[in-house]
């Protein structure tokens, strides 16, 4: 049968074709049998996409059979640049609904199989050759989708998140998308009697808009969307897990846990979202300062997915935290040397490589292990030479043991992996060892005149400084630190110090209650605050 094409309304209709409502029942008519061709089809929703389509559709192109594009009402050129490809484009008013909109686009594919990428993924050659061969093969009945990975870039180079979705599954009917944001297909996988199978296969998401403006954009529609869902669909354990999400993500650590924690009430441990759920609840109570609650709720989702790999490895930064320092060896150690099924999951790629390593062998330097810790720190940089928080670490140890050639070697293999700011900051760490901190201030200041927005060296010189004894300067690259980082409660902590040290006492008192309301119940903080209230005849 020839596909019909609705347009606009054309969801409105096909569901009154399909489905009939009737007094809360839903009865289902017989769905007109079409003939569909060998082949994938590939189905976006875009709005306002100019910036990041032309890439993402040059790549994918060559690797699908038919490109179906549905456009939600842009503004700024992009039906016109989709055009220029060999794609069919169709018009559809948003309803606040990402499911709606990409089941919308499903109907009008002609292929077997169904694909699904953002406007701002792109894949490349080996990954569009794969995922052209994944259904070529013979694929049992059973099989309904096949599990891709979404690798999303950080900040660093040496950050990545990977996001396993259903992403390429059979083009019929009953598996439709539901879920107004962070929209689902597993579900009508799972209702039809099929299965899934993860590949390797993985797309790049490498257009989002990460900056402070655009995160609260995001942050502020996904909410919306998000209560709209829960007023749909009151209690349901995906809506309340992704509104605790978004709120972690937010900052808004209270109302994460508190939507986390029903998300927990109204979840069965079988559903793919729990494992993420405990790593979730876990940070959002380290987020609020109750770490006790945190560590429970790491064990008790370690009891019941025992080799989970962002369980283990926030078990071991808290345990770490709270200097439970076997807790956290123990925890690193199983995550290093396990090996865990291969489950839906959404974490950092290296939690159970390079920076597992790291943290272990901070472990092992805070125990005294100083042989361990130099081993795997070696360990995490040859696996990752541009992290950087390794090499730190290394050198730091070896300067404390005093084995000066060796820092100066380690610092020469890795240079070239580090950035400039980097090198120079151990650079004037092995110079400082070695008697030359005059020469390593001026270097310092000479490099913060032409670069004075960088925090780490300025940093690096308020921690000279004040190691030195010179507090009046310390305090005036402090202070500028603080307005640079007016989130670092540290540099807050350390320029009320240094005021106590120069005998300003009241002086000291506001940024220290600043250091405070950055990070509360921190016993040095406490103190110091305390010493000055003394000092000036407080409380």
């Amino acid at each position: 049968m020839e596909k019909i094409k609705f347009g606009r309304r054309g969801g409105r209709i096909r569901a009154l074709l399909w489905g009939l409502s009737f007094m809360g029942n839903t009865i289902d008519l017989p769905i007109p049998s079409r003939e569909l061709k060998p082949g994938v089809s590939l189905c976006m929703i875009v709005r306002d996409a100019a910036n990041t389509l032309h890439s993402c559709l040059r790549s994918i192109r060559p690797w699908v059979n038919e490109i179906i594009v549905v456009d939600t009402g842009s503004v700024d050129g992009t039906p016109e640049l989709a055009s220029q490809y060999d794609v069919k484009l169709f018009h559809f008013l948003w309803r606040d609904d990402f499911s709606v909109a990409r089941n919308e686009s499903l109907c009008y594919a002609q292929h077997q199989w169904l694909f699904w990428m953002d406007a701002d993924d792109v894949i490349d050659e080996k990954n569009g050759r794969k995922l052209q061969g994944l259904i070529e093969q013979q694929i049992s009945d059973h099989i309904l989708g096949f599990v891709l990975q979404v690798q999303c870039p950080g900040a660093r180079p040496d950050d990545l998140t990977v996001v396993d979705h259903v992403k390429v599954f059979r083009n019929q009917p009953d598996l439709r998308f539901e879920g107004r944001i962070h929209e689902q297909i597993l579900p009508s996988i799972r209702r039809a009697g099929g299965d899934v199978l993860f590949t390797d296969i993985f797309v790049v998401h490498a257009g989002a808009d990460q900056s402070p403006e655009g995160r609260r954009r995001k942050h502020a529609r996904d909410l919306r969307l998000l209560m709209l869902e829960a007023a749909d669909r009151p209690n349901h354990p995906f809506t309340l897990f992704n509104l605790g999400m978004t709120y972690l993500d937010a900052g808004m650590h209270a109302e994460a846990v508190i939507a986390l924690e029903a998300s927990r009430v109204f979840s069965v441990t079988t559903e793919s979202h729990v494992r993420k759920l405990y790593a979730l609840l876990a940070a959002g109570y380290l987020g609020l300062g109750r770490d006790q609650q945190a560590l429970a709720i790491c064990r008790e989702g370690l009891r019941i997915y025992p080799e989970d790999v962002e369980l283990l490895f926030r078990l071991g930064v808290i345990a770490h935290r709270n200097h439970n320092l076997e807790e956290a060896r123990d925890a690193y150690v199983r995550l290093l040397q396990g090996k865990s099924d291969r489950v839906f999951s959404s974490c950092d790629s290296a939690l159970n490589g390079y920076k597992a390593k790291y943290n272990l062998g901070c472990v092992y330097q805070d125990m005294g292990r100083l042989e361990d810790a130099e081993l795997v720190l070696r360990e995490s940089i040859q696996e990752q030479p541009t992290f950087s928080p390794a090499v730190y670490a290394l050198i730091d140890i070896l300067l404390a043991e005093q084995k000066l050639e060796d820092a100066s070697r380690t610092l020469e293999e890795v240079s070239e992996a580090l950035s400039e700011s980097d090198v120079l900051i151990l650079k004037s760490r092995i110079a400082v060892v070695q008697g030359n901190s005059s020469q390593v201030q001026t270097a310092l200041n000479e490099y913060i005149a032409s670069h004075p927005d960088d925090i780490a060296v300025l940093r690096e010189l308020c921690s000279l400084l004040f190691s030195s004894g010179d507090f009046t300067a310390a305090e005036t690259a402090l202070s500028r630190l603080v307005e640079l980082a007016n989130d670092d409660a540290s540099a807050f902590h350390n320029l009320g110090l240094v005021r106590f040290h120069l005998g300003r006492s009241a002086d000291a008192v506001e940024p220290l209650q600043r250091a405070m309301a950055l990070r509360p119940n921190w016993p040095a903080t406490e103190e110091l605050l305390a010493a000055c209230n003394r000092s000036k005849g407080g409380h």
